[in-house]
């Protein structure tokens, strides 16, 4: 997400002499899906500047199953503080037994890697693991941040290959609050529910919107995105939640975009995290109704509605 020039993502932080953290992305549960379809995925990477005797750290790698993983070699740490934008491209070649990871800045190839898929290793998820394990020896440490993700998924021609359709660059710009109507429900820390859905904040709890199994629906408004000289690629809906005492219930929405009313629609996909939160996202490449995205259907607001039963 991005607001104004403050770039929101997933921050790792390690002190001085600490072990550096890394995270992993899984892209496909199997490598051996690939056949089926090529990967295309972007992210933004920042990081902290280290000390010259620990520059060129790899920063970006693929796991692979019983052996060291791959490194990516262009993506590395830096004495300077650095932001880029990332995209690659993994495919297969037409036998299926080895894939290829085309790495891009700004949209320039930067290199290129090939990745067995024999045995075992076609069985394997494959991921990305952002971040390297050492130990920063500045005394404010070192951190990165990965956000402005996207996974792509492209067909590959006649012949087998693929051809990128690579963005360049990328930012998700979060749709802020304007009102919200619904006073059966309640934010579980007794705040303001705007003000809490609208704070992005981790360090700041400001509670959960409480969605009570009850006929009125939590209904949501939001403020037009600012979208003058920006070319709008898609809107995404992402549904945070976590069941309470009443597991068996769903979660049912229903989009309004500009005039237009969506169906209603029921969750059903559960993968919680370890704090129990599931993440269900839908997105919407163009307006339902066709055309490009303007200030009319770029009006959105969302009724939530809490269903007994629903999951029995």
């Amino acid at each position: 997400m991005v607001q104004g020039n403050t770039f929101y993502g997933l921050q790792a932080q390690t002190e001085k002499n600490m072990s550096a953290a890394t995270c992993t992305l899984e892209l496909l549960p199997r490598m051996l899906d690939l056949k089926a379809q090529a990967i295309q995925v972007g992210f933004r990477l920042s990081q902290k500047p280290v000390v010259l005797s620990q520059v060129n750290t790899t920063m970006l790698s693929i796991p692979r199953n019983g052996t060291a993983p791959t490194r990516v070699n262009s993506v590395r740490t830096a004495t300077e503080e650095t932001s880029a934008y990332y995209e690659l491209v993994i495919s297969t070649d037409s036998q299926g037994v080895n894939a290829t990871v085309q790495v891009y800045v700004s949209r320039q190839p930067v290199e290129n890697l090939t990745l067995t898929m024999a045995g075992s290793h076609g069985e394997y998820p494959l991921a990305l693991t952002v971040g390297s394990v050492f130990s920063p020896v500045k005394e404010d440490g070192f951190s990165f941040m990965v956000g402005d993700i996207y996974i792509a998924q492209l067909d590959y021609n006649s012949d087998h290959t693929v051809t990128p359709h690579l963005l360049g660059n990328l930012t998700l710009e979060p749709f802020k609050v304007a009102s919200y109507e619904g006073d059966r429900h309640s934010n579980t820390h007794g705040e303001d529910i705007v003000t809490a859905l609208n704070t992005l904040d981790p360090n700041n709890d400001m509670g959960v919107l409480a969605v009570k199994p009850v006929a009125q629906p939590a209904s949501v408004t939001f403020e037009l995105p600012d979208s003058t000289g920006k070319a709008i690629l898609g809107v995404a809906l992402n549904v945070v939640y976590r069941d309470s005492i009443a597991p068996e219930n769903r979660l049912r929405y229903q989009i309004t975009e500009g005039t237009t009313q969506l169906p209603v629609e029921t969750i059903t996909e559960r993968r919680a995290d370890v704090t129990g939160f599931t993440t269900f996202s839908k997105f919407m490449a163009s307006p339902v109704d066709g055309g490009e995205w303007n200030a009319e259907n770029l009006a959105f607001s969302m009724n939530l509605l809490n269903n007994p039963g629903e999951g029995r």
